[in-house]
């Protein structure tokens, strides 16, 4: 069981090239070790993850998660930022999330500072994988389009 969480862990953590910060309602959040963390070219980027028009950073966050939720990991896959794209190749994120369904989730609030948005969803991968879970992600505007920037996932709560 503790081979699954630290698994589970560094599959998640292999998302983030940044390890995460938690901000002051984050108190509970313990850190996912990040090996292997690299640097990404921004030339292997790709083109940015855009969120729909007419759609908020908000709608795009959930419909991630009910992507994810309802096994559409392909759909899930195609939402994430271009930076986590990068990170983790489709034949690695589907068959990783098959093995870790989550049952709901929690989006907070937004968080907007200058042309940033920040977003945190909680999420339960059960107990054999580490409990409570926490996503958060980065959005920038430009021009009239928000672009997924990327995400990072810890275990932890959000209080």
């Amino acid at each position: 069981m503790v081979a699954l969480v630290l698994l589970s862990a560094a599959a998640c953590a292999k998302n983030a090239d940044i390890p995460d910060t938690p901000s002051s309602s984050d108190a509970n959040q313990q850190q996912a070790p990040t090996p292997g963390a690299t640097t990404i070219d921004p030339a292997d980027l790709g083109d940015p993850t855009l969120v729909a028009d007419g759609k908020t950073p908000e709608d795009h966050v959930k419909e991630y998660f009910d992507a994810y939720k309802d096994g559409r990991y392909e759909d899930a896959y195609e939402l994430q930022p271009a930076e986590n794209k990068v990170k983790q190749p489709k034949d690695e994120f589907v068959p990783l999330r098959k093995g870790m369904p989550i049952s709901e989730f929690n989006i907070q609030p937004a968080r907007e500072e200058g042309s940033s948005m920040m977003i945190d969803v909680q999420y339960d991968l059960g107990a054999q994988l580490g409990g409570s879970w926490i996503s958060s992600w980065t959005f920038e505007k430009q021009g009239d389009d928000w672009i997924a920037v990327r995400y990072t996932a810890s275990m932890g709560s959000i209080e």
